[in-house]
């Protein structure tokens, strides 16, 4: 079995490519953050971070679903949800967050 060092260099550029294109055709189709295809409605506020999977598969859902989203990057590698702030709004501190439209 080979133990060598993984250079994860291609890895990330393949996955910015295919998460920028997936955004890129989402919302040439309308759906995804900050568009709430006219319905003049409140929206969902989604807290993730661009390089989590989870927060991607996430983000992905809600736009094949066309759930109107706003989106705002939290860095969890800076500390970001550890601020009191978002405890007050997550008390685990994790991201994906999603607050609903009634504010929950």
């Amino acid at each position: 079995m080979w133990r060598g060092r993984v250079d994860k260099q291609p890895l990330l550029l393949a996955f910015n490519f295919v998460y920028f294109h997936a955004q890129a055709r989402c919302a040439s189709l309308g759906f995804g953050p900050n568009t709430d295809r006219g319905l003049g409605k409140s929206m969902h506020t989604l807290y993730s971070m661009q390089a989590s999977g989870n927060c991607y598969k996430l983000r992905l859902a809600m736009a094949q679903l066309g759930v109107a989203f706003r989106l705002v990057d939290v860095d969890t590698l800076k500390g970001e949800t550890r601020t009191p702030a978002f405890l007050a709004m997550n008390a685990n501190g994790k991201i994906p967050m999603l607050k609903l439209e009634s504010g929950e």
